[in-house]
């Protein structure tokens, strides 16, 4: 029995002397070669009580000008929507105190951003209350931003093939093309100002928005490129080209949500629609959110294209009640002065077209002479107008004057 005991003693002696005394736990702190702070979780908004040398160095911040501030002012001044979906993995672990592992941007005290994954855990008393939160930060920015670089070459590369996917339109519907490219150079100056973390699928959504047009009738789009009122037959045929687009899509890899925003471009934002998994924005789906931005920039270019000013034309669709998402319409209207600044290039593009293909508007680039003898038949900078094009039609079938002209083509008129 008196040997047992001496035995029991033994062995927490030698435990005492093998665990660690707070001078080594600081040492610990201090030589870790990531980032360490600690909070205290017993005070209002968590703030940081210890900051080791590898924080200082990763930050630089010194402990003194943190101490007593929440990590949180390493966001910056993102929006207050991009910290929140960041820092929704942390506040959840914080609030049911567990441990978690996360990915966040920060920015350094000279403002250099940097990505970091932290590690949270939890520091209980001996009644098992939350006393402490330890934040462990691993600077991972190269490898985060060789990812982003790999993921952008993957997201140009499809974009340039959808582009010349959509250039070939212009030889079977050149106005489903110049639609395409009006479409196009809105989106450009829009395109970060949407709530979207995949962009490169809106950007070939509005590529291949009309690349179902194809299978419309020719008049029937000219009537609709020109904002020329559709009879109800002409209109329902007309509606059948993002049916059209959908099934040309729908079997491409990682097309999914795209055929499925192209599909639903018409809709009010009140009729439900798919919900593919993937990144959500305003806590919907993917091709939801892409086909509401696609309806709004659809109807917006459809009334520019009727010569509406800008202002009216943004006042006009938020009295369209039930047609749009309150939410990303407001963005859009944002954008405003964006739109009020396009550049004279983002206005018109160059283009060499068939005779056949003239519509009224389009400026003439260079002159039309005529094959028989050396007369200008229209001169440079000339706007066709219907009676022009029908004359331009009847030397051509002549063969008066070649079959191909070139032509500015206006994209999105200024207010």
């Amino acid at each position: 029995m008196d040997m047992l005991s001496d035995n029991e003693t033994d062995v927490s002696r030698k435990a005492s002397e093998t665990s660690l005394s707070q001078s080594d736990l600081e040492q610990v702190l201090r030589i870790n070669p990531c980032g360490v702070v600690v909070t205290d979780a017993t005070v209002d908004d968590n703030p940081i009580i210890y900051a080791n040398p590898a924080f200082e160095q990763l930050t630089g911040y010194q402990a003194a000008e943190v101490i007593g501030h929440n990590p949180r002012f390493l966001q910056g001044h993102q929006p207050q929507e991009r910290i929140a979906v960041m820092r929704s993995t942390l506040r959840q672990a914080i609030a049911q105190e567990q441990t978690c592992l996360t990915l966040l941007e920060n920015f350094r005290k000279d403002g250099s951003p940097y990505w970091v994954e932290v590690a949270i855990a939890p520091i209980t008393d001996e009644t098992g209350k939350v006393i402490r939160h330890v934040g462990i930060q691993s600077d991972v920015t190269d490898l985060v931003e060789s990812k982003q670089q790999l993921q952008n070459l993957y997201d140009k590369t499809i974009v340039g093939c959808v582009k010349t996917l959509t250039d070939s339109l212009a030889m079977t519907c050149p106005i489903g093309q110049v639609l395409t490219h009006r479409l196009y150079q809105l989106l450009k100056v829009t395109l970060n100002h949407w709530p979207l973390k995949q962009s490169w699928e809106l950007r070939c959504a509005v590529f291949l928005a009309y690349i179902g047009c194809p299978a419309i009738n020719d008049q029937i789009m000219k009537k609709y490129a020109s904002s020329e009122e559709l009879t109800d037959e002409e209109f329902a045929e007309f509606r059948q080209h993002p049916a059209h687009a959908a099934k040309l899509l729908h079997h491409i890899p990682q097309f999914g949500n795209i055929s499925q925003a192209i599909l639903h471009q018409h809709d009010d934002y009140t009729i439900p629609q798919c919900s593919d998994d993937g990144p959500q924005v305003n806590g919907e789906q993917p091709p939801l959110a892409l086909a509401r931005i696609l309806r709004i920039l659809v109807d917006f270019d459809g009334l520019r294209r009727g010569e509406v000013p800008i202002a009216q034309a943004l006042t006009l669709m938020e009295q369209a009640d039930h047609s749009y998402d309150p939410q990303l319409l407001a963005a859009f209207r944002k954008m405003q002065p964006l739109l009020n600044n396009l550049s004279d290039e983002q206005l018109w593009v160059e283009k060499t077209i068939q005779v056949a293909d003239a519509l009224p508007g389009m400026i003439v680039i260079g002159d039309v002479m005529c094959n028989s003898r050396d007369v200008v038949l229209l001169a440079q900078g000339q706007k066709l107008t219907p009676v022009l094009i029908a004359r331009l039609h009847r030397r051509c079938m002549q063969g008066d004057i070649p079959k191909k002209i070139h032509v500015k083509v206006k994209t999105l008129s200024r207010p």
